[in-house]
């Protein structure tokens, strides 16, 4: 039976790729290769705009012996990129699930689903992670100091941080099944909440190469900083540097830290799966029908099918929060605009 569960959440997760959705049709042929290709070099992409980045601050961090340095930065990013990567797919398969009524039914203990479930969460934080860690550990492999353990706690390590993916994952997951749950406009709030990872995933990426190249200036500087104000990734990074009695005290950390969460789970997971949660109910109202003509009615529907869809907001409303962020940004910053363009026409003349 956990086979076949577990089969089943695997099956359900990686469906995007066999599946068009719109369609409802399953992918066949030229279909199905095309669609593998394309998630393929988005992968790719990712993979390799990371080993570049990996690549910037691995040299100069190892040969100051600021091994920890290089994977307590690299490991931040992989625990990012996994938790915030599949935040959304924990919300959905392990607290919000469309066939949890059903699995309740048959004669499975609920522990059984969560252990299942759980799975399929750390699968999806593992593949996520991995994008970061591998092209990191493929850069710094070469560049490691002699010996077996750097290379054996570095490979462990990254492990070991998917379990904290899943652990953060599975915290967030629930905030924001807590969230969606307690509100009548749920499509807004998954809207507010893309939006938000967006925008703090660009914030991030702009900042992110000022502060690579701070750090490749004066890495002991930024090594004494991070270690007294951020001593928690002091002593992660230290865990995958091959120091081992660090390594398996982080280890023991985390494992403790998933026992726990596993306890909670298992207690009130029941409860979790059945529970409304203060899920608001419309009452039914008397109410006058107005009279609209062909094209008013025709957009009042559109508009409600625009806001009852995420994914319509976000590919078609998208592009107006943009255009007005632009515009407010051209009437603060129109002294550069003026600038640049005089620049423009002075090299255009010469």
């Amino acid at each position: 039976m956990t086979g076949t569960l577990f089969k089943k959440q695997m099956m359900e997760m990686f469906s995007f790729f066999w599946q068009n959705k719109k369609k409802n049709k399953n992918r066949t042929g030229v279909g199905l290769v095309l669609a593998l290709l394309f998630y393929l070099s988005i992968i790719g992409m990712l993979a390799i705009m990371f080993y570049f980045a990996a690549d910037l601050i691995c040299e100069p961090m190892v040969d100051a012996g600021l091994d920890w340095l290089y994977f307590a930065l690299t490991g931040s990013v992989g625990i990012a990129m996994g938790a915030f990567g599949s935040v959304f797919n924990t919300y959905s398969s392990l607290y919000l699930a469309k066939d949890n009524e059903f699995l309740l039914s048959m004669p499975v203990p609920p522990v059984k689903i969560l252990m299942v479930r759980l799975s399929g969460v750390y699968v999806m934080g593992l593949l996520y992670e991995m994008l970061v860690m591998i092209p990191v550990l493929i850069r710094y492999f070469p560049a490691a100091p002699a010996g077996l353990s750097p290379r054996v706690c570095s490979v462990l390590f990254s492990l070991v941080l998917s379990v904290v993916v899943l652990i953060l994952s599975t915290v967030l997951g629930w905030c924001v099944a807590l969230i969606s749950t307690k509100t009548k406009h749920k499509s807004m709030i998954t809207v507010v909440l893309s939006l938000g990872f967006i925008a703090g995933y660009y914030y991030l990426y702009a900042k992110a190469m000022g502060v690579l190249e701070n750090i490749v200036a004066d890495p002991l500087l930024a090594g004494d900083f991070v270690k007294n104000r951020f001593s928690p990734l002091y002593y992660m990074g230290m865990a995958a540097s091959g120091k081992t009695d660090m390594f398996l005290i982080f280890t023991a950390a985390v494992m403790a830290s998933l026992v726990i969460l596993c306890l909670l789970l298992a207690v009130s997971y029941r409860k979790l799966l059945t529970a409304g949660r203060g899920e608001s109910r419309t009452k039914y109202r008397e109410k006058q029908s107005k009279v609209r003509s062909v094209n008013g009615a025709l957009l009042i529907k559109e508009f409600r099918r625009f806001y009852g869809s995420p994914n319509y907001m976000l590919n078609c409303g998208l592009g107006i929060i943009m255009m007005l962020i632009a515009s407010v940004a051209l009437l603060i910053k129109q002294d550069l605009v003026t600038e640049e363009k005089h620049l423009h026409d002075f090299q255009a003349d010469y």
